[in-house]
């Protein structure tokens, strides 16, 4: 279903020199000091950074499961990455009834998703549900227009932040705080670069305590 960066960044091609790997790694490093209890990554590809976490927080998280929709990629991730409190599976969409079975998270997060969706409202909302009372979402985004781009193939549907704003403001998302961050290359602060310049964005919203499950 998604033919996209993730196929690039697999075991072969974990070189210093490949700037994509390189800016995967920023984010699965950001998302460290978030990840805790029960964790989700959605759109895990060959599963590195899943063990990553799973690795660096063995302390902190309980299980770490990595789903994606790419059943090549998670026969990849079953063969070549293990950690006892790893587990991947395939799921063959994004819609609320295929995330039922995975039960509920503390953390979730996913990288560039978002920039392949026809409907990321109801991504979103299918995730909110997923997740825990004070539980974290994380997710990166391309920031651009919403528009079908045949030059970026990666990024097929992308977003301005208005529009992202608007998503995680519908009147069934109940976020008890959103912070903005932004990623230039390996750098991420939370500040945007110059206007020429590609973003992506990070988001780190945190779920209500008194949304009941």
């Amino acid at each position: 279903m998604l033919k996209d960066v993730r196929e690039e960044t697999t075991n072969k091609e974990m070189e210093p020199t490949n700037h994509l790997f390189l800016e995967y790694l920023a984010r699965y490093y950001f998302t460290l000091p978030l990840s805790k209890g029960r964790v989700l990554e959605i759109g895990c590809g060959s599963g590195y950074g899943t063990k990553l976490v799973a690795k660096a927080k063995k302390k902190i998280i309980t299980e770490i499961i990595g789903i994606d929709f790419n059943e090549e990629m998670i026969n990849e991730a079953h063969k070549t990455q293990y950690h006892p409190l790893l587990s991947f599976q395939f799921i063959e969409d994004t819609n609320e009834e295929s995330f039922k079975s995975l039960g509920t998270f503390d953390t979730i997060f996913s990288f560039d998703l978002f920039g392949q969706l026809p409907n990321p409202q109801e991504f979103l909302l299918s995730v909110f549900q997923l997740l825990n009372p004070g539980g974290t979402l994380i997710l990166t985004v391309a920031l651009e227009s919403r528009e079908v781009s045949t030059e970026k193939p990666l990024h097929p549907y992308t977003l301005t932040e208005s529009e992202l704003i608007g998503f995680l403001h519908h009147e069934k998302l109940i976020f008890h705080n959103v912070d903005f961050y932004y990623q230039h290359g390996v750098v991420i602060e939370g500040k945007k670069g110059p206007a020429n310049q590609n973003t992506n964005c990070i988001i780190v919203a945190r779920k209500d305590l008194e949304v009941s499950l």
